[in-house]
């Protein structure tokens, strides 16, 4: 999808300054880790004059922010789910973390970033749960 834009609103080129210039989109794909896929439109714009392009709106980052959000949250429950497997279910991960009673069942409804990088780190290193739970383990770490 193409836009001629003359643009009276103020935005234009930032390295000529016209404000004659093509604007178009395109499906671009992104995931979080342990996420899947999400969709979002990659806006570009090109310069008549110049033939510079990019986004001149500056609304791609927060596309981008909004897509790896969403795969991220998609992650969350597949991550408890894949942990769950392991056989390290729900209770025990809250217990050994020091979460409350129910914290992975709102995880799964929303989770912040934070919540979803740890969950990420358990999944690389699930061991790190059995380290946490036996203080004989890490007694003489610290």
């Amino acid at each position: 999808m193409d836009d001629l834009v003359n643009d009276s609103f103020g935005v234009h080129c930032p390295i000529c300054g016209s404000k004659n210039y093509k604007r178009s989109y395109r499906t671009e794909m992104i995931a979080a880790s342990f996420g899947p896929l999400v969709q979002y439109m990659h806006a570009n714009c090109t310069c008549f004059a110049c033939k510079a392009d990019g986004d001149f709106y500056q609304e791609n980052d927060a596309k981008i922010e909004e897509a790896v959000a969403q795969s991220r949250q998609a992650a969350v429950g597949k991550m408890i789910d894949n942990l769950s497997l392991r056989g390290h279910k729900p209770s025990h991960i809250e217990r050994v973390l020091g979460l409350r009673q129910g914290s992975l069942k709102r995880w799964r409804e929303r989770c912040t970033p934070e919540g979803a990088a740890l969950l990420m780190v358990l999944m690389a290193k699930p061991e790190a749960l059995e380290v946490l739970d036996n203080p004989v383990l890490w007694s003489g770490v610290i």
